[in-house]
């Protein structure tokens, strides 16, 4: 090259100066490995690798060789500051003989030192293998306890796209770990597209600065082609002077077998809440602190809750039942102290409604592993439909051990009645006496209000099976209220509903039952108050609460604002002979609301009772009305015919 050009040659490294490379700055491999020695010296001296001097400036010099300079007429003063010259003509010998027997001695001491120098480095290289094997295992052990972990480390360059795997190169990875390097666009692509979105807008925005820490959970496309769980935490490691980042590390955790176990334990929690949830009772359970920690959609619809999981986390005064919520901690805090249950005891609730709900109800400690209490387990069941069936049926027991004894009593009462009203007949055919036939009418109309009383204990007593006939129960509340009403009493207050439909009915039997309802009603505000009648169509709702159909049923309320009924006493008010006034002739017998009660049910419907002490009674009668078809073929009664 040199022999066929005139101008000056330049080369990349020091090896070819000295054979017509002009020179500069070029590489010294020299200069360069010395650097590299110091630093490894440095860190085995005990510095710390984050304290070693990172060299931003090229250790390579400025050199340049003499025979050229002189060629192309450079001069020394011209090079820069430093610079190396070789071929000069004159050994720095023959310059500086003294200097360079001081160089001589000097060199004979370097030699020495550079004995040394090679023993250390011999003792270093064994101590370099030595560091090396074991961050070799080091290695080896950290990528077994990646790889059993099913993590995998890894670096992305953002400039060339290049995705790098560090450490941890499991199969089905979501990476194809065949190779150690990818592009990071070809990993975005196997992401499963309902995930693309977020990953993208997580990713982006840590890119940006807007996070501190990219963390995402998705599901990518693995190698056999299928489709696994990952969660990836990552940061950027480095940035430009303008903010750009240029490298990410992070690591890739593979959570599907995970993800399996939590699908698992979701789907036998949702066969657990539906197997709750079709058990017709109430299931709850409680934590230490008495705190719902769950129950099923029976307990949560009992506690006006949308759903079982609006219960969690509330305690008993968070509940609608929050008067009770004092017994209920009292009967938890045994439960879990003594480690015993609580069985079979009945409970009174009262919904927002107004409605009273009956629960027969079980508590036991739940257990922990070790066996220690870690709350309560609770059942009930709803048993008011079978309270008010057993009290149905023990009234009925009632009235038919107490009917048997008025049935005969009734059947004798009327043979005499019989024989009195014969005997007076015959009297009446002698007497012409104007004042013996006025005491036998007397005696007549005795007979006939004594009849009247036989007729009443044979309702009692057998049930009195009613004549039924259509009748218009508006009509006959209208009368009975304008006929019974007394001057020391104040006037009922009526609220009648239009069209009403007819009622199939015995009618002497259905005034009855108005009739005493009115006088115990007006013996209640005898001190002062209001009474009141009303009768319209009964709501389903109302219906099914009186344990009947639910619709089909008229409504007759009368009302009072008297003293009440006490909580003691208003299951009793049907029983036969029971009655909290002084027992007498006209008073205080205590079968009128056993016979009203023992009508009702004969014509299909109930009568129930509600009662709040000092404000108040009210007794409502549920009877079934006439359908249309039925309506049109019964005839009417004889108040209507007229």
């Amino acid at each position: 090259i040199m022999s066929h050009t005139r101008v000056p040659l330049f080369h990349l490294w020091e090896h070819g100066l000295g054979n017509g490379v002009f020179g500069g700055r070029i590489i010294s491999h020299y200069e360069q490995g010395r650097s590299a020695a110091i630093m490894v010296s440095d860190y085995f001296n005990g510095t710390a690798m984050s304290d070693i001097r990172v060299l931003r400036e090229s250790p390579n010099k400025y050199m340049f060789d003499y025979k050229e300079l002189k060629r192309f007429n450079v001069a020394l003063s011209a090079l820069p500051e430093g610079s190396v010259v070789v071929n000069r003509p004159h050994s720095f010998v023959e310059i500086h003989p003294q200097i360079s027997l001081a160089a001589g001695i000097s060199f004979f001491f370097l030699a020495f030192i550079i004995i040394q120098q090679l023993r250390r480095k011999n003792q270093l290289k064994r101590d370099v293998e030595e560091k090396t094997a074991e961050l070799i295992q080091s290695d080896e052990r950290l990528n077994a306890a990646l790889d059993n972990a099913n993590q995998i480390v890894w670096d992305w360059d953002l400039i060339t796209d290049k995705f790098s795997l560090i450490r941890g190169k499991r199969k089905n990875s979501g990476v194809n770990t065949s190779v150690t390097v990818q592009k990071g666009q070809e990993w975005l692509a196997r992401l499963d597209p309902d995930f693309r979105t977020d990953v993208y807008n997580s990713l982006y925005s840590h890119l940006r600065g807007e996070k501190s820490e990219y963390e995402a959970s998705y599901r990518i496309r693995t190698d056999d082609g299928g489709y696994g769980w990952f969660i990836t935490r990552a940061r950027v490691v480095e940035r430009d002077s303008s903010g750009k980042p240029l490298r990410m590390s992070g690591i890739t955790t593979d959570i599907t077998r995970l993800r399996e176990i939590e699908e698992e334990v979701h789907s036998s929690r949702m066969m657990l809440q539906l197997i709750l949830d079709t058990i017709p009772m109430g299931i709850f359970w409680k934590g230490v602190d008495l705190a719902y920690r769950g129950c099923n959609g029976v307990f949560a619809k009992l506690a006006m809750a949308d759903s079982p999981d609006d219960i969690i986390g509330k305690k008993d005064s968070d509940m609608i039942w929050k008067d009770l919520a004092v017994s209920h901690e009292r009967i938890d805090t045994e439960v879990i102290s003594t480690g015993r249950k609580k069985s079979f005891y009945e409970e009174e609730v009262v919904t927002p409604s107004g409605e009273k709900v009956y629960l027969r109800k079980v508590k036991v400690p739940l257990t922990g592993v070790k066996g220690e209490v870690i709350g309560i387990l609770g059942i009930f069941e709803d048993v008011t439909e079978a309270k008010r069936l057993r009290e149905q049926r023990v009234r009925m027991q009632k009235l038919e051990s107490v009917g048997i004894l008025a049935g005969g009593l009734a059947h004798d009462f009327n043979n005499m009645l019989m024989a009195i009203s014969g005997s007076l007949s015959v009297l009446r055919l002698l007497e012409n006496d104007e004042k013996k036939l006025h005491w036998i009418s007397q005696a007549e109309r005795s007979c006939i209000s004594a009849a009247d009383v036989t007729a009443r204990l044979i309702t009692f007593a057998r049930g009195g099976d009613p004549v039924l006939k259509r009748l218009d129960v508006s009509e006959l509340i209208k009368k009975l209220v304008e006929t019974d009403n007394t001057v020391n009493t104040p006037q009922a207050a009526l609220d009648i509903a239009e069209n009403m439909p007819g009622v199939m009915g015995d009618e002497r039997q259905i005034c009855q039952v108005i009739r005493n309802l009115l006088e115990n009603a007006r013996e209640a505000i005898e001190q002062g108050g209001t009474l009141s009648v009303s009768y319209s169509m009964a709501d389903s709702d109302a219906a099914l609460r009186a344990g009947l159909k639910k619709e089909g049923y008229s409504l007759i309320t009368v009302r009072d604002t008297g003293a009440g009924i006490s909580g003691e006493n208003i299951g009793k008010v049907f029983d036969p002979y029971f009655s909290t006034k002084n027992m007498g002739s006209h008073k205080g017998q205590g079968l009128g609301l056993a016979v009203c009660y023992s009508i009702v049910k004969n014509h299909g419907g109930n009568i129930v009772v509600e009662s709040t002490p000092l404000l108040g009674t009210s007794f409502s009668v549920f009877l079934p009305v006439l359908t249309e078809r039925e309506a049109d073929i019964q005839p009417l009664s004889a108040n209507e015919a007229g």
